[in-house]
């Protein structure tokens, strides 16, 4: 966490999904037809106003010095799953006089190692987290984004569906240099 001249840190978890996530994108959109909403204040306004899984708050070291800090900070043990971490310097999170930033996160028992090739394509290991043994038999959906004309809006486009070997592993293989995301 970076801050700057504040004493305290406050903290929101909401448990959230990517099928949510993707809801509240779809309904700003309608919503925001003249461009008059900010997304980002779409996006906090919403999920402060959502159940918790916790809130919590931090004394950060103020030192008056306008400079700015970072600290690590750890929040408590989640089950699995997906999460939007809100974090500001006010307990409102308001705008007014006040710094806010959010965060998505999902919590799994999966890690991952991606090595890019000079060839464009990417190599994928699937771990168990925990014991860190190959992970066979894992789909993996690769997904960008894709900006459609007669629409003027980005739609996510799926390009590739691919399983995990014995040894964990799987080759992305994709036609541009375009960035993309993995789900597992």
């Amino acid at each position: 966490v970076g801050f700057m001249n504040t004493d305290t840190l406050f903290v929101r978890v909401i448990p959230t999904s990517v099928l949510l996530y993707k809801s509240i994108r779809e309904d700003y959109e309608i919503k925001n037809k003249d461009g008059s909403i900010i997304w980002n204040q779409y996006l906090v306004d919403y999920f402060k106003k959502q159940k918790t899984r916790c809130n919590f708050d931090l004394v950060l070291p103020n030192s008056h010095d306008y400079q700015k800090h970072n600290t690590e900070i750890k929040i408590p043990a989640l089950e699995a799953g997906y999460y939007f971490i809100l974090a500001g310097s006010d307990s409102t999170f308001g705008r007014a006089n006040n710094a806010v930033t959010y965060g998505l996160t999902a919590l799994t028992d999966i890690s991952y190692i991606n090595r890019a090739n000079s060839d464009g394509s990417n190599d994928f290991y699937v771990l168990n987290r925990p014991t860190g043994e190959p992970l066979e038999g894992i789909k993996l959906e690769c997904w960008r984004s894709k900006y459609e004309y007669d629409s003027r809006k980005n739609k996510d486009v799926l390009f590739a569906t691919l399983i995990t070997g014995h040894d964990g592993s799987c080759k992305v293989k994709h036609s541009d240099n375009a960035n993309f995301w993995v789900d597992f």
